[in-house]
C-alpha cells in the first residue's frame, strides 16, 4: 500500500475535524456504479463521472479518487478503469481510516469482512 496515503486531503481532514461524510456519499456512488457494471475508458472519465455524481469540488474528487484507487478499490489497466466488487465491504469512512492507519490492503479488508460474516452466521 502507498505510504503517502496519510497525506491525502480526506485523511488529513478526518484526523483534524473528526469526521468527514462526503466520502461516504462518494463510496455509495462507487457502489452503484460497480453494481451497474460501469467501466470507464480512462481515469479522467472516472473522475469526471464522480464529480458529476457527487457535486464535490475537483480538489476533493481528485483526493478521494486517488485514495480509493491507491487502496485498491478502483483498478486502472492500460485499457479500462473499473471498480472492484469489494467496494461493498466499506461500511463507513471509518473503514477507510482504519485501512490507512493499520496499513490494511484491499484484499485484507475483504478477507476480514468475510471472516466476520462467517463468525456472525455461526453465532
Amino acid at each position: 500500500m502507498d505510504t503517502n496515503l496519510k497525506n491525502n486531503p480526506f485523511y488529513i481532514e478526518n484526523k483534524s475535524v473528526g469526521s468527514y461524510y462526503d466520502i461516504e456519499d462518494y463510496v455509495l456512488n462507487l457502489m452503484v456504479l460497480q453494481e451497474e457494471g460501469i467501466i470507464f475508458d480512462t481515469y479522467l472519465h472516472f473522475v469526471k463521472k464522480m464529480k458529476e455524481l457527487t457535486g464535490l469540488g475537483l480538489y476533493y474528487i481528485k483526493g478521494y479518487s486517488d485514495l480509493i484507487r491507491d487502496l485498491g478499490f478502483v483498478k486502472c489497466t492500460d485499457e479500462k478503469v473499473y471498480i472492484e466488487s469489494g467496494i461493498i465491504y466499506i461500511r463507513s469512512y471509518q473503514d477507510i481510516i482504519k485501512m490507512i492507519d493499520e496499513n490494511i490492503t484491499y484484499t485484507q479488508l475483504v478477507l476480514i469482512s468475510k471472516i466476520k460474516r462467517i463468525k456472525n452466521k455461526i453465532k
